[in-house]
């Protein structure tokens, strides 16, 4: 996009910004925000209480956000899986069998939730049936609040479908002694509800665990588990949000380097079979994707910022799963790359940030083949065309995420190859010190997640365990939104008319072409919405010529490469002593069955998984309001005034493009300022 594409030029374009900048002068008395973003209380936006669901999982593609392990047991008979053997609803659910073999057996969440201090309601819920060997063996359910380091039993929590009998303390059971769910439930399914208020925090943990001894007396089944969801009731400034899936990507990849600019999405490259160069751009407006000039070279885990003006597409893997070190400049009005200088440290995976006139390259993979990374940073000064080194990062991670926001980069997560971290950082480029103490820590380990600021939160969508998560940089508190329609990883993401977008990844082990859309309507500003029919946008092609290779001390002509000829639409615990136990067939000697009646399976169904997710896009924000919080500032109409003028790119706040056209125009002041003034309504 040219530079007069990104904002009005002219006299009279230019007398009414100025206009407008008078009228600024005269609401000095508008509310000022604090430029400590820390911490502090959130805003007092109007909020309504709402209900978020992180988890819902039905086991229907396998484990999914669940992972299984065994301690003790030496075959593979004692894991958790999916199966077809009995399920609640669907076709399948959580199984673990009741072995003739000492075993302790996990069935836990992948990724710890958030759920926020304020939350007014929280449970979890889930369904099961069990055939056990009488109290011999048995299963527990247990909860962490610290991401899995310390985990409690959860009995006094559940208020609904209580353990009903006590695991016996002979036979080596690793549960000897303690409560749990024994004997059988038959055939009925029971429900189970957990209290989640007293684990409220940052890092939310469950598991299941089934306890067996070193024989059968009888031949026990095992013990199902289906439908498991967890919510929470808290008071949001959202009305109405959710997740839905939108026109799909005309490729299934993952890892592409995806932006948004000007009210569209970009994507580049990426991985299906093969490494790809193709791009696309998509227009919420119409809900189509149409391709644009393929990248100089095939590129995944390569990373995307943007200027306001132009997209920049750094470092990432080539066909040969090489780490690279290439920096290209795109431009969107011309439909051409230009290649700019090389940094030094190759990488791929790496996390990007534009700020201040510079391009950050954080950390990344240095050799992808043996999971080696780096924690070199460098920084592209624009003017000049030159990398320079930067305080490294304080761990040697890729597959993180980066933000920047107040003049500041934020980091959060990434993979270490031997695991993923949960640490964050703050990074201040006039200091040149990572600072561990301004950002709250992930929930729990995290990396391959897309990211982007949206409504004045961070957003983190994706994982290997499929978590979706936001940052509030006002309260410093994370919290669980609600559940992706695909649990991706390895997706690209950004922001375009007021959406958040994932773009691809990964979905059980499989390479997908599924886009998601999440979008939230401002309490104070509820509007309809409506789905236009999707049409083909057609992008103009440059003529084709050779981009050359620019040097450090030279910045290079911009030039264009072929645009590609590719479709333009795509449809689509503490035991006591135990006595020597008697063998489990004399009768005399077995234990008896708890009395307790095990509670009866609610005649109420519960709430159904869903599978249907229809197409929306949500509407914008507040004009002017850049970071979310309701109100339009000073400091917020001096920023229009300025991406108006070209002074500073629309990325800085795009919640000025009203109508997502790409500019800022003195109509959309003037609804800032009056929303300064009056509020937003």
């Amino acid at each position: 996009m040219s530079q007069t594409n990104a904002t009005k030029s002219g006299p009279i374009a230019r007398a009414s910004v100025f206009i407008v900048s008078l009228l600024i002068a005269l609401i000095s008395g508008a509310p000022q925000k604090a430029a400590d973003t820390s911490a502090g209380p959130e805003s007092a936006a109007p909020t309504t209480t709402g209900t978020v669901v992180p988890l819902t999982e039905g086991f229907e593609g396998g484990l999914d956000t669940f992972t299984s392990f065994s301690i003790g047991c030496a075959t593979t008979h004692c894991l958790w899986g999916s199966v077809t053997s009995d399920s609640h609803s669907g076709g399948h659910s959580a199984y673990a069998a009741d072995v003739a073999e000492v075993g302790d057996d996990y069935l836990i969440k992948i990724d710890a939730l958030a759920i926020p201090a304020n939350a007014a309601s929280a449970s979890l819920t889930f369904w099961h049936r069990f055939d056990f060997e009488n109290a011999y063996d048995g299963g527990v359910l247990e909860a962490s609040i610290d991401g899995g380091a310390t985990w409690t039993d959860a009995a006094a929590n559940i208020t609904v479908g209580a353990y009903n009998g006590t695991i016996s303390s002979g036979f080596n059971n690793p549960l000897a002694g303690r409560s749990g769910w024994v004997g059988s439930t038959g055939t009925d399914w029971q429900e189970v509800q957990l209290n989640l208020l007293p684990y409220r925090g940052p890092s939310f943990l469950f598991r299941l665990r089934i306890g067996t001894d070193s024989s059968n007396s009888i031949t026990p089944k095992g013990w199902w588990v289906d439908d498991v969801q967890v919510s929470y009731d808290a008071p949001l400034s959202s009305c109405d949000r959710g997740w839905s899936t939108v026109s799909n990507y005309p490729a299934a990849v993952r890892r592409p380097a995806t932006i948004g600019l000007g009210g569209l999405v970009y994507s580049f490259g990426g991985q299906k079979s093969n490494v790809i160069a193709n791009a696309y751009t998509y227009a919420p407006g119409n809900d189509t994707w149409t391709p644009i000039a393929s990248l100089p070279t095939a590129r995944y885990a390569a990373s995307a910022v943007t200027d306001g003006t132009y997209i920049y597409v750094l470092g990432g893997a080539d066909s040969n799963n090489t780490p690279t070190s290439t920096l290209w400049r795109y431009d969107p009005g011309a439909n051409s790359y230009v290649t700019l200088a090389s940094f030094t440290t190759a990488t791929a995976g790496q996390a990007a940030v534009y700020l201040n006139d510079a391009i950050y390259r954080i950390a990344g993979s240095t050799d992808l083949e043996n999971g080696i990374s780096t924690a070199t940073v460098e920084v592209y000064a624009i003017a000049t065309n030159t990398w320079a080194p930067a305080a490294n990062y304080p761990q040697s991670v890729f597959a993180l995420a980066a933000l920047p926001l107040n003049g500041y980069i934020y980091t959060a997560g990434g993979n270490q190859y031997l695991g993923d971290s949960a640490k964050t950082y703050r990074y201040d480029p006039n200091s040149g010190i990572w600072d561990d103490g301004p950002i709250a820590d992930l929930p729990g380990p995290m990396s391959g997640m897309a990211g982007a600021l949206y409504n004045g939160n961070w957003i983190l969508a994706g994982s290997q365990g499929g978590s979706a998560l936001a940052w509030s940089p006002a309260a410093n508190e994370w919290r669980s939104l609600d559940q992706m329609p695909q649990r991706v990883f390895f997706a690209g993401g950004g922001v375009a008319a007021g959406a958040f977008y994932t773009v691809g990844g990964i979905v059980g082990g499989s390479t997908t072409n599924v886009v998601q859309q999440y979008g939230e309507t401002d309490c104070a500003t509820p509007t309809s919405t409506v789905t236009p029919t999707p049409t083909a946008t057609q992008i103009p092609s440059a003529t084709p010529t050779q981009a050359p290779t620019s040097t450090a001390t030279q910045m290079p002509t911009d030039t264009s490469t072929t645009t590609p000829q590719l479709p333009t639409t795509t449809p689509t615990q503490a035991s006591t002593s135990t006595p020597t136990p008697m063998p489990k067939g004399t009768s005399t000697n077995t234990p008896e069955i708890p009395t307790t009646t095990p509670t009866q399976a609610s005649t109420s169904t519960p709430n159904p998984i869903p599978t249907d997710f229809p197409t929306r896009t949500p509407p914008r924000i507040c004009t002017g309001d850049c970071d979310g919080d309701g109100t339009v500032t000073i400091n917020e109409l001096i920023m229009g005034v300025n991406i108006a003028l070209g002074s500073a790119p629309l990325g800085n706040c795009s919640a000025y493009d009203k109508n997502g056209d790409g500019v800022v125009a003195v109509d959309e002041l003037i609804t800032a300022v009056n929303a300064a003034l009056n509020g937003c309504n």
